[in-house]
């Protein structure tokens, strides 16, 4: 097993249609600055080139190496917090905008796809919610009853059934909906800047921001003067971005891909057809197949995803492998060559933070945005709130002001992770 991201090596296949952009090479000077991230910045470029103004994207490395490079590929407006966790915190009016904002990104990133011919991968594949141990199967039947609330469709499953739709024993529910997506994060994110390209946005990789004032922002060589600037930063300096990194906490993940599987292999985990599996599992258990039949497996741990220091060696992993491949016989000889560690930057509530900067009015900030879907949305309310044009009850929701179970001034260096996990867990429903 090689740690490496396939996401990277994936390029490689459609070459043809990507060109890596240049390094800055001189001062210029731009309407909007748009820093770091990948769907979130290029959803915001698209937006404000509607609006007939110059663009600028800035990349310290290529676009969408970050966290929506090194996502799960699930393409759904929902993610760790269903319906069930929206509506108990926000009540069923604002539980019922939320979810829409997050399906109108992924609406939009699939109209990208076949409005510019994207080739990245996208495949329509139902989405299979599953219970874990019969505590979890109060909470997936009260998902289905929510999604009824809300006039969604699915279908509930019952454990007698569920091995029509997933060979697991140890799921007791399961809920399946149609209208989802996924696709490789990576190509989309390097075919969309193409197009953006085409309609005049600049665009600078591995370009490094090493300093940043109110309409000013500066490299190692050079400088960009600009009107109005989002930052979709993760990972931010301190000396650059003060405060940046005491809003969100980076939850360590872990993502793999297998070799091709046989027909005969997938009908054996999924008889009724390909989907898209998450499950109850502390903290998550999510995997699917790609177009040529590659398993990807997306998880994460308690111990693992709030650990403060990275943890790359293959012995975890490995761990997991053997795991998943004790509950899914047919893929016990299957192979996963590449493996790869990362984090995604997540709030204590798990929804994004969106609001302008405590230094600067004209700066606005993105954090948080977890689901591919809702970094899209996030680029795209960035620049609502940016021209006075977002809705007043989201951005409440979305506020860096809002209330925490635990404050702010709680996560100091030792007590972070923990705090995290709590909270995140909380959001979740768990207890």
């Amino acid at each position: 097993m090689e740690y490496q991201n396939w996401w990277y090596l994936s390029l490689l296949w459609v070459s043809n249609n990507i060109d890596i952009c240049p390094t800055l090479e001189q001062d210029i000077t731009t309407d909007y600055l748009i820093i770091w991230w990948g769907v979130a910045w290029l959803h915001a470029a698209q937006q404000l080139i509607k609006k007939k103004c110059s663009v600028t994207l800035i990349e310290k490395s290529i676009c969408g190496w970050g966290m929506s490079g090194r996502s799960g590929w699930f393409l759904t407006p929902d993610s760790e917090l269903g319906l069930r966790q929206i509506e108990e915190t926000y009540g069923a009016k604002l539980a019922k905008k939320i979810r829409t904002y997050g399906s109108d990104g992924q609406q939009s990133i699939v109209k990208n796809i076949t409005h510019h011919d994207l080739h990245c991968d996208l495949r329509q594949e139902d989405s299979l919610l599953l219970g874990l141990w019969a505590s979890w199967k109060k909470a997936v039947k009260t998902e289905h009853t929510d999604r009824k609330k809300f006039w969604l469709t699915s279908e509930l499953i019952d454990a007698d059934s569920l091995k029509e739709h997933n060979s697991w024993k140890c799921y007791t529910a399961g809920v399946r909906y149609t209208d989802c997506y996924a696709i490789n994060p990576m190509q989309y994110c390097q075919e969309l800047k193409q197009q953006l390209i085409k309609q005049w946005v600049k665009c600078y990789e591995f370009t490094h921001v090493h300093g940043l004032e109110k309409h000013y922002a500066r490299t190692n060589l050079w400088w960009i003067t600009f009107k109005k600037a989002i930052i979709c930063a993760w990972k931010a300096e301190e000396d650059i971005f003060p405060g940046h990194a005491k809003h969100t906490y980076g939850i360590q993940n872990y993502i793999t891909i297998s070799e091709p599987l046989h027909r005969s292999q997938v009908m054996e985990m999924m008889p009724s057809g390909d989907c898209m599996c998450r499950d109850t599992n502390l903290v998550f258990t999510y995997y699917r197949l790609t177009g040529d039949r590659r398993i990807v497996l997306w998880w994460g741990t308690p111990i693992s995803s709030f650990q403060p220091r990275n943890i790359f060696h293959a012995a975890t992993i490995s761990w997991v492998l053997s795991s998943f491949k004790k509950t899914f016989p047919a893929l016990s000889h299957v192979e996963f060559p590449h493996y790869r560690s990362g984090r995604i930057e997540a709030s204590k509530d798990l929804m994004p933070l969106i609001g302008p900067s405590q230094r600067f009015d004209n700066h606005i900030r993105v954090q948080g945005a977890v689901w591919l879907p809702r970094a899209a949305a996030c680029g795209r309310f960035a620049t609502e709130m940016m021209h006075d044009e977002a809705d007043k009850e989201l951005e409440k929701v979305f506020s860096y002001n809002r209330a925490f179970t635990y404050p702010r001034m709680t996560n100091n260096l030792l007590l972070k992770p923990f705090l995290f996990g709590v909270s995140n867990a909380k959001a979740m429903g768990m207890f």
